[in-house]
Protein backbone atom coordinates (compact mmCIF):
# COMPACT_ATOMS: atom_id res chain seq x y z
CA UNK A 1 0.00 0.00 0.00
CA UNK A 2 1.21 3.47 -0.89
CA UNK A 3 0.28 5.82 1.95
CA UNK A 4 -0.54 9.26 0.54
CA UNK A 5 -1.08 10.83 3.96
CA UNK A 6 0.43 14.31 3.72
CA UNK A 7 1.06 14.31 7.49
CA UNK A 8 3.53 11.42 7.39
CA UNK A 9 7.26 11.99 7.72
CA UNK A 10 10.23 9.70 7.21
CA UNK A 11 12.82 9.07 9.90
CA UNK A 12 15.38 11.02 7.85
CA UNK A 13 13.05 14.00 7.49
CA UNK A 14 12.34 14.02 11.23
CA UNK A 15 16.06 13.74 11.99
CA UNK A 16 16.85 16.67 9.71
CA UNK A 17 14.25 18.79 11.52
CA UNK A 18 15.54 17.67 14.93
CA UNK A 19 19.07 18.75 13.99
CA UNK A 20 17.85 22.35 13.82
CA UNK A 21 16.63 22.28 17.45
CA UNK A 22 19.13 23.29 20.16
CA UNK A 23 20.21 20.76 22.78
CA UNK A 24 17.81 20.80 25.68
CA UNK A 25 14.83 21.21 23.36
CA UNK A 26 13.78 24.61 24.72
CA UNK A 27 13.02 23.02 28.10
CA UNK A 28 11.04 20.02 26.86
CA UNK A 29 11.94 16.65 28.38
CA UNK A 30 10.75 13.25 27.21
CA UNK A 31 10.71 10.43 29.76
CA UNK A 32 10.82 7.28 27.60
CA UNK A 33 9.31 4.86 30.12
CA UNK A 34 6.53 3.78 27.76
CA UNK A 35 6.82 0.12 28.70
CA UNK A 36 7.93 0.63 32.33
CA UNK A 37 11.66 0.71 33.04
CA UNK A 38 14.22 -1.95 33.80
CA UNK A 39 17.27 0.14 34.79
CA UNK A 40 16.49 1.03 37.50
CA UNK A 41 13.72 -1.47 38.15
CA UNK A 42 10.61 0.72 37.95
CA UNK A 43 7.92 -1.65 36.64
CA UNK A 44 5.10 0.86 37.15
CA UNK A 45 6.78 3.90 35.61
CA UNK A 46 5.16 5.70 32.70
CA UNK A 47 6.42 7.91 29.91
CA UNK A 48 5.84 11.63 29.86
CA UNK A 49 6.48 14.74 27.82
CA UNK A 50 7.34 17.51 30.27
CA UNK A 51 7.90 21.23 29.97
CA UNK A 52 5.47 21.97 27.15
CA UNK A 53 4.42 25.61 27.07
CA UNK A 54 2.80 27.73 24.43
CA UNK A 55 6.10 29.66 24.24
CA UNK A 56 8.46 26.78 23.41
CA UNK A 57 5.99 25.21 20.98
CA UNK A 58 5.25 28.54 19.29
CA UNK A 59 8.92 29.54 19.08
CA UNK A 60 9.95 26.28 17.44
CA UNK A 61 7.00 25.56 15.13
CA UNK A 62 8.76 22.35 14.16
CA UNK A 63 7.83 18.72 14.68
CA UNK A 64 11.58 18.26 15.11
CA UNK A 65 11.24 19.69 18.62
CA UNK A 66 9.30 16.72 19.99
CA UNK A 67 11.36 14.25 17.94
CA UNK A 68 14.62 15.67 19.34
CA UNK A 69 13.21 15.60 22.89
CA UNK A 70 12.40 11.91 22.39
CA UNK A 71 15.87 11.16 21.02
CA UNK A 72 17.52 13.03 23.90
CA UNK A 73 15.40 11.24 26.49
CA UNK A 74 16.21 7.83 25.05
CA UNK A 75 19.92 8.68 24.72
CA UNK A 76 20.19 9.85 28.33
CA UNK A 77 18.34 6.74 29.49
CA UNK A 78 20.81 4.50 27.62
CA UNK A 79 23.80 6.47 28.94
CA UNK A 80 22.51 6.10 32.49
CA UNK A 81 22.03 2.35 32.00
CA UNK A 82 25.61 2.07 30.69
CA UNK A 83 26.94 3.96 33.73
CA UNK A 84 24.98 1.64 36.02
CA UNK A 85 26.47 -1.41 34.29
CA UNK A 86 29.98 0.04 34.59
CA UNK A 87 29.41 0.75 38.27
CA UNK A 88 28.15 -2.80 38.81
CA UNK A 89 31.36 -4.09 37.20
CA UNK A 90 33.54 -1.96 39.46
CA UNK A 91 34.34 0.81 36.98
CA UNK A 92 34.00 4.46 37.95
CA UNK A 93 31.61 5.40 35.15
CA UNK A 94 31.98 7.95 32.41
CA UNK A 95 34.96 9.97 33.65
CA UNK A 96 37.20 9.64 30.57
CA UNK A 97 40.18 8.05 32.36
CA UNK A 98 41.17 6.48 29.04
CA UNK A 99 42.95 9.70 28.05
CA UNK A 100 45.28 9.88 31.08
CA UNK A 101 48.29 8.72 29.03
CA UNK A 102 47.73 11.53 26.54
CA UNK A 103 47.64 14.19 29.24
CA UNK A 104 51.05 13.42 30.80
CA UNK A 105 53.48 15.57 28.85
CA UNK A 106 57.14 15.47 29.87
CA UNK A 107 57.99 18.97 28.61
Amino acid sequence: NNNNNNNSMTHNEATTLAETIPAGCNGITFLPFLGAERTPNWPNSTGALLGLTHHNIRDSRSPGLIYRAAMEGITYLLADALDQMRHSCGEQGNNNNNNDDNNNDND
